[in-house]
């Protein structure tokens, strides 16, 4: 049951339909996506919601600030087992801060 679907990311008014992910695609892969979709800086808080809930958030390097989307967090699939995936795809809404600086998951 790992068959690939379309995830449509919205962010800032503009839409990217990302082909082939499937159920076992990670959160942090899912972040880079969207992150090169809308060209996002590496400085941007990225959160991923899908249904009203957070599937993926970056997070913040304690050493330098920068974006770490290899985190512990971020490891699980994006699309949790029994996440129903309408036919026509799944609607990713991107939330991107930049002044997130003390958000820790």
């Amino acid at each position: 049951m790992n068959e690939s679907f379309t995830v449509k990311f919205s962010y800032k008014g503009k839409s990217v339909a990302v082909e082939d992910i499937s159920r076992g695609t990670s959160a942090s892969v899912l972040l880079a996506e969207a992150r090169a979709s809308f060209n996002v800086d590496d400085d941007v808080i990225l959160r991923l919601i899908f249904k009203g809930k957070t599937i993926a958030q970056d997070i913040m390097d304690d050493d330098d600030g920068a974006v770490d989307n290899d985190g512990n967090n971020n490891n699980h699939p994006a699309f949790r087992t029994g996440t129903k995936i309408p036919k026509g795809g799944a609607k990713v809404i991107v939330m991107g801060s930049a002044t997130a600086t003390g958000i820790r998951v």
